[in-house]
């Protein structure tokens, strides 16, 4: 990847592209896109365009833009829970305790869960956003989900429930 791709004008870079795919924006895509990673949604919006526009995306552009609009919409905390759901279904499939090596698909789901950098939620930085998803985490971990639970989207009951406790502010997205 190019240094050009963070040049200032990445964010409207990529919001043009999705929305010549017919999103408003980031938020819009990913939240229309159900059960694919971000890596998959990557992937279409790089077929999409052209040689020269593909060498300046990067994964990350997506998946920080996705909150840049999320917190734009007052959507962050369902875009936070969706990037959870995102990870689970691309890591634990078929359950949170089935099939080959759970404990370390767990581990990636829960590593990999992108959680936002440049949107800051009552303040937080990057060690405040890696705090509250390992309380996430562990959370979900003591509520003793089912052996073949992997939420479909964000409004699933678990994540509902372990948010609406550690989420700062319930009355704000």
């Amino acid at each position: 990847m190019a240094m050009e791709a963070w040049s200032g004008d990445w964010q409207q870079r990529l919001r043009t592209l999705v929305q010549r795919m017919g999103y408003e924006d980031v938020f819009a895509f990913v939240m229309a896109k159900k059960g694919e990673s971000f890596g998959e949604m990557f992937g279409n919006i790089r077929r999409t365009v052209s040689a020269d526009e593909a060498k300046i995306l990067a994964l990350r552009h997506l998946e920080e833009l996705f909150y840049v609009d999320a917190n734009e919409r007052g959507q962050l905390r369902p875009a936070v829970m969706e990037a959870l759901v995102r990870s689970l279904r691309q890591y634990l499939r078929k359950g949170w305790n089935c099939g080959k090596r759970v404990r370390e698909r767990r581990i990636d789901a829960r590593t990999r869960w992108v959680t936002p950098s440049l949107v800051a939620h009552h303040g937080w930085e990057y060690g405040d956003w890696r705090r509250f998803r390992e309380l996430v985490w562990a959370e979900i971990e003591s509520s003793g989900p089912s052996d073949d639970w992997c939420p479909q989207d964000h409004s699933d009951p678990v994540l509902q429930q372990v948010f609406s406790r550690l989420w700062p502010d319930p009355a704000s997205g």
